[in-house]
């Protein structure tokens, strides 16, 4: 029996070697691991008042129940009728408690998801679909000014005869444009209108349609927008991503098994209202090479959501809520399967920012 061994344990021995060969001198595609070369961005700084004393990446509960916009200091919540600034503790600074006054010739209960703009709050508004007596379903674009006693209206247009209902929100985009988004009636197009004048500027298709849209919002450096919405059942939410050519990719995050209202990317992290609070999460691109398909991004040890682009590119996410507190994550990827192999590591960074 020991003689009769000899033979398959030594050929088991020479496989080895010609396995272990190939692997240490990178003939062939056997073993190819990931390399990470940058990420996109590589930090992110945010105020440290925007979280909780005892839980990092999320606010006090705070009545944001349609949307959520900053400016980097202070914190815009849009009820369903009612507007409110605060500082970045959270303690009001200013409200709007009748933002439909002055749209006369008009019947308007429901703001959606807004955003902030050079001083102004801008927001889309409608006669909701809940409610019976509405109609004629009149909808409108208001124009608040920010940082001022009463969040008063400075201008607004009746935009009923658009093909975008505005019960789910806008954001400003490029150009002084603002990009109105549907919840009900064209889940599949964006309206746009002139930021100054508030006339119509034409229309941009989606690619995809979103269902149930619940906000929109527009980050310059990534030069697209970050689009909420939720399942029919509106018991988990989703985020997605749209490029200014109306391409969308996604859903890139389901935040939780919750309703998801408006959000805000204007700075770059993606704040979001749900369970009458806003959560963070900071997207980032990976750029490298020989990633595959199927290829896991870990945080911390953790594994993180992950998008597979190409071969050089994937998009990753890390919620807030998964950190201890500000500093260092650190960003390793690794490739599927036995002899998928695994990258080297970078660190992503989310620190606290100067209030």
């Amino acid at each position: 029996m020991h003689f009769k061994g000899r033979p398959m344990r030594r050929g088991f021995a020479v496989f080895v070697v010609i396995l272990c060969g190939l692997l240490v001198c990178g003939c062939g595609t056997i073993y190819d691991p990931p390399v990470i070369k940058s990420i996109t961005p590589s930090s992110y700084a945010i105020p440290a008042s925007f979280f909780k004393a005892k839980q990092f990446g999320v606010s006090p509960d705070v009545s944001a129940q349609e949307g959520y916009a900053t400016n980097g200091v202070n914190n815009f919540l849009f009820g369903k009728s009612k507007i409110v600034e605060t500082d970045s503790a959270w303690t009001q600074t200013y409200v709007n408690a009748k933002p439909f006054a002055g749209m006369t010739g008009m019947t308007l209960d429901h703001l959606g998801d807004g955003e902030v703009s050079n001083g102004y709050i801008y927001d889309a508004i409608a006669c909701s679909s809940s409610d019976k007596s509405c109609g004629a379903r009149h909808k409108a674009i208001a124009v608040y000014a920010a940082n001022t006693v009463g969040l008063p209206l400075v201008n607004w247009a009746d935009i009923t005869s658009s093909s975008c209902d505005a019960e789910s929100g806008l954001a400003v985009g490029p150009n002084n444009t603002l990009y109105v988004a549907s919840f009900y009636v064209n889940p599949s197009q964006l309206c746009l209108f002139d930021a100054t004048t508030l006339e119509p500027k034409g229309t941009l298709t989606l690619s995809t349609p979103i269902p149930y849209v619940q906000g929109i919002s527009y980050n310059a450096a990534a030069q697209q927008f970050a689009v909420s919405s939720d399942s029919a059942s509106k018991i988990i939410g989703y985020i997605y991503f749209v490029s200014l050519s109306g391409e969308v990719s996604g859903p890139y995050l389901t935040p939780q098994k919750d309703e998801v209202e408006g959000l805000d990317y204007t700075q770059g992290y993606i704040g979001y209202d749900v369970s009458s609070a806003i959560q963070y999460i900071f997207p980032f691109q990976v750029a490298g090479s020989n990633f595959k398909p199927g290829a896991v991004v870990y945080g911390n040890a953790l594994d993180r959501q992950t998008f597979y682009q190409n071969s050089g590119s994937l998009i990753s996410v890390v919620k807030a809520t998964t950190m201890s507190g500000f500093g260092a994550v650190k960003i390793k990827v690794v490739n599927p399967g036995l002899l998928g192999g695994t990258s080297n590591t970078v660190k992503f960074t989310v620190s606290a920012a100067s209030n």
